[in-house]
This record gives structure tokens, sequence and C-alpha cells, in this order.
């Protein structure tokens, strides 16, 4: 026999089976007004009133966003932080301050927090600094235009991150920071004071510091600095420490070209590795109690590479240095304990120049150099009672015979 259900049936199972489902199902229309941001708060007088110091003032934890551009006014900031664990969202607007009104920091906080994130926008034209963070720690900062505001464009405490911003015309130092920082992919041209001034133990990466007034890149003891360039600075390119036993700072891969003073200034124990020094109006590179390995430094008003003491000086090529002013040495070394092995000198007014006794001297070669004097002047022009390998006049050409694996060679 066969059992036939009705059509009302079918349905009846359904819907029972359904109505739990249907039971949790929420209003399909929404609520009347716009629809707004969820756990986002707008910068905006009735959200982040301001007060007689600030436009704007957060004092919560949070998430915050602007919704337009600010503009400020006399003897105000433009936007106070008072918490810590705040993100701020410029949303690609600009803060404004106004020329020759006074107008403090555009950004800034009064105490000491923690974690604060701001990014995507521009602060313009304030008269003091344009982000103010230098009592926060762990605070992030990435894509933002920091440009022609009257003091540090942005000053950040310790342990913070500074990424793909640019910091451009302000009337003191582009970026500053506090200890154990990064840098990443930055850009710092035209500031008053030094383009890039970090406070040490910090890593600085992918930058570029053109036309400042003072040094391009000025890092604390124990800061790294990798593949940046350094361009047309009023001071050193790139700067360690001077004067600080134990800075330990390690440059590598580095260029730095046609600044006032030096291209690359290392001390205390610092490392300069793999890096390029043209074109400056002093050394190339001027070192004390460190290390210059695989660099090229060449075509500097005065010496290649400038060493006092306790330097190693290997495998380094030093090309046309004296640029026609005619003083300059590929490698010149001032005092003794310098360990020079492995380097080329050409076309210098003086190739390998060592002023006193006591350093060891092997493995160079040297040719084309321009000064006056017999061999093996002025290609190697030593002073003292040096370590030196034999000096091998191989200008004749032909075939190098000698086994002698520590000679030094003129050819």
């Amino acid at each position: 026999m066969t059992i036939r259900l009705k059509p009302f049936t079918t349905v009846g199972v359904l819907l029972t089976l359904m109505a739990p489902y249907v039971a949790r199902a929420g209003d399909l229309i929404p609520p009347p007004g716009p629809i707004t941001a969820t756990h986002r708060t707008p910068i905006s007088d009735a959200s982040t009133p301001g007060d007689a110091s600030s436009l704007f003032r957060i004092t919560q934890p949070g998430s915050y966003y602007l919704r337009a551009g600010i503009t400020g006014v006399a003897a105000k900031n433009g936007i106070q932080i008072l918490s810590g664990n705040v993100t701020l969202d410029l949303m690609g607007f600009e803060l404004n301050g106004v020329v020759g009104s006074g107008s403090l920091d555009g950004i800034n906080t009064v105490a000491a927090l923690t974690s604060v994130h701001i990014h995507n926008g521009v602060v313009r034209g304030w008269g003091s600094r344009g982000i103010n963070l230098v009592l926060v720690s762990n605070s992030q900062l990435k894509e933002l235009r920091v440009d022609e505001n009257g003091g540090v464009g942005i000053y950040v405490g310790s342990g913070s991150a500074i990424t793909n911003c640019t910091a451009q015309s302000n009337g003191s130092d582009g970026i500053a920071t506090g200890v154990g920082c990064t840098i990443t992919g930055c850009t710092a041209q035209g500031n008053a004071a030094d383009g890039i001034d970090d406070g040490g133990e910090s890593t600085v990466t992918g930058c570029a510091a053109n036309t400042n007034g003072e040094e391009g890149i000025e890092v604390g003891a124990g800061t790294s600095v990798t593949s940046c360039s350094s361009y047309n600075n009023m001071g050193d390119g790139i700067r360690t420490p001077t004067g600080v036993t134990g800075a330990g700072c390690t440059i590598n891969n580095c260029t730095s070209r046609f600044n006032r003073i030096n291209g690359i200034r290392a001390e205390g124990g610092s490392s300069v590795i793999g890096c390029n020094a043209t074109a400056n109006d002093v050394d190339g590179i001027l070192v004390a109690n460190s290390t210059v390995r695989a660099c090229t430094v060449s075509y500097n008003d005065g010496d290649g590479i400038q060493a006092s003491s306790n330097c190693m000086l290997i495998d380094n090529h030093c090309v046309g240095n004296g640029n026609g002013a005619g003083d300059g040495a590929g490698i010149h070394t001032t005092s003794s304990d310098n360990h020079i092995e492995g380097n080329t000198a050409i076309d210098n007014d003086r190739g390998i120049d060592v002023d006193t006794g006591g350093n060891l001297i092997i493995r160079n070669t040297a040719a084309g150099n321009t000064g006056a004097g017999a061999f093996p002047l002025p290609d190697f022009d030593l002073t003292g009672t040096n370590s030196v390998g034999q000096i091998l006049d191989a200008t004749a050409g032909g075939d190098i015979t000698s086994s002698i694996a520590w000679r030094n060679i003129v050819y």
C-alpha cells in the first residue's frame, strides 16, 4: 500500500524545523539616521572638545579619526592627546597651522604615555613642532607628511617606530627620536638642523636625508644605519657620536655624496661596511677606533678615508681623492695601531699616506697617484717605523712573479 503525504503536512514539518532560526533573526529594517562607523570616534567639538591651549583633546583610549581638515589658531595646539592606547587616523586630511599666528604643536602630549598610533595625513605650518610625542613610548607613526613647522617635524619617545614618513623644511630636525626606535623608509629634506637625529640603540633603514642644515643622519650609540642615502647636507652626511668610547654603531650599504663636511664620520668601535662616499667637501670617510671595509671613496676634496688610531681599513677602493684641491690621499692615517690591508688607491694626490709609526701595511696596491717624489712616493708616503710588506715596483708591466703574499704593489 502506498502512503501519500498531504501538501500541508510537508509545509508544516519544514516550518517546525525552521522555527528556531526564524526566532533568532534580527530586524531587517535599519534604525533611522545616518550609518556611522562602529568603535571609532570623530574628532569634533562634540566628541573631543578643546580647551584654552588646544583646539581638540583626546582624553580616553580608543580609535579616533578626522572628518575634515583642521586650521590652527594663535597660541593653541591642534590636537592634544592625554591618554595612551590611542589610534588617530588623519584620513588623508591636513592639520594646518597659521603662518605668523604663534600656533603651537600640530599634535602633542603633555604627560608620559604609551602606545599612540598616528597615520595617513599631513601636519604643516605649526609654530612649534609638527608632531610632538617625545613623552610617549611605543608610539607608531606611518604614512605622514610633516612639513614647514617651526621646530622639529616629528619627535617621538623611546621604543617607537616611524615608517614611510616625510619631514621637509622644518625649523629644526626633520625627525628626532628617543632610544630604541626604528625609522624605516623615511625622507628628511631641507630641514634647518639634522635630517634624522636618532637617540641611540635604534635602526635606521632605507631612509634618505638631503639638503639639511646640519647632519643628514646623526645617530646615537649602538644604532645601525642600513641602505640609506645622504646628499648635499651642510654637515656630515652620516655621523655617529664623537668622543664616545664604545659607540658601537654599524653603517652598512649606505651612500653619502656632496655633503659640505665628511661623507661618513664614525668613532668608538663602529663599523662602516660596503658604503660609497663620493664628492664630499672634506673627507669621504673619517674614523677613529673603528673598521672600514669594502667601501668605495672617490673624488672627495680631502682624503678618501682618514683614520686616527686603532682602525682596520680593509679592501677599500679609493679613487681621485684630493679632487683637484691638491691635498688628499686615498687612505690617510694620522696615528698608530692601524691595520691597512688589501686597499686600492688610484689617481689620488697620494695613495697610502701614513703620518706615524706603529702601523701594519700589507697587500695594498697603488697607481697613478699624482703627488711628487721618488719611488715609492707618491703611491706610498710612509713616515716612522711601520710593519710594511715589501713595496714592489711593477710600473714596467709584465708578470709579477713574487710569491711574497704580504707585498704592496705600485703598478
